[in-house]
């Protein structure tokens, strides 16, 4: 269970976002960068908008050219603060049905409470591990 009182979340609320986020973000093709990134957009920081908005298409091109999905499994969350939260799992990478690779990657999710509603204010990749051999 998880709440929202006034200008406070509870860090169960928190990670269940931060889950939700990663997966608009990291869970995505190239037809569904962009309609995901339109979701995750309403909940960015006004003041951070841009750069979501600059990240996502450029995400969307390289995904294009590449033919490129990818899928996210998280694994952990722990909260370094109060409204950050670094987010551990494995990023898969397929082009078709064919994966290309897996690694181990670590996310930083940082919240900002406004006026009782909840933002996002970042969300970057702080680690990244080697391959992973899943055989």
């Amino acid at each position: 269970a998880y709440w929202v009182e006034g200008d406070r979340f509870s860090n169960a609320y928190l990670e269940t976002m931060a889950f939700f986020f990663a997966h608009l973000l990291l869970d995505v093709s190239p037809s569904s960068i962009l309609p995901q990134g339109e979701v995750i957009l309403r909940y960015v920081l006004p003041e951070a908008y841009g750069i979501f908005k600059s990240k996502l298409l450029s995400d969307e091109k390289r995904l294009k050219k590449q033919q490129l999905s990818l899928q996210f499994s998280p694994q952990t969350v722990e909260f370094q603060k109060p409204m950050v939260a670094e987010l551990t799992g494995t990023v898969s990478s397929y082009v078709g049905a064919r994966k290309l690779s897996q690694h181990q990657e670590s996310y930083r999710v940082v919240f900002v409470q406004r006026k009782g509603r909840l933002f996002l204010e970042g969300f970057e990749l702080i680690q990244s591990q080697g391959e992973i051999n899943d055989e």
